[in-house]
């Protein structure tokens, strides 16, 4: 992957990536459905923002998964399956 410069943003990092390299999909290209997964497999936030043309900005906090307030805290995978499953309920 071609990142840009690592950079302290807060408690976490941001890096600027070109926007093909988070295929932004959920299946096939499933770049973004990986991203969640480790995401919630090792407690980690992750936003997402734009950073100019074609490109991306990633932010990542490490949190942890019996933290006091939601900014400490991230659910995990087990808590990601209960989540899910409460909007099996969920028309779309």
């Amino acid at each position: 992957m071609n990142v840009t410069k690592v950079k302290e943003y807060g408690r976490g990092i941001g890096y600027a990536c070109h926007s093909s390299y988070l295929s932004a999909a959920t299946y096939d290209y499933d770049g973004l459905t990986r991203l969640v997964l480790l995401a919630h497999q090792r407690c980690i936030r992750v936003g997402i923002d734009h950073s100019g043309p074609g490109m991306l900005k990633l932010y990542l906090f490490k949190r942890k998964t019996n933290g006091k307030s939601m900014c400490e805290r991230h659910p995990d995978l087990d808590d990601l399956i209960d989540l899910c499953n409460q909007y099996k309920e969920v028309e779309i």
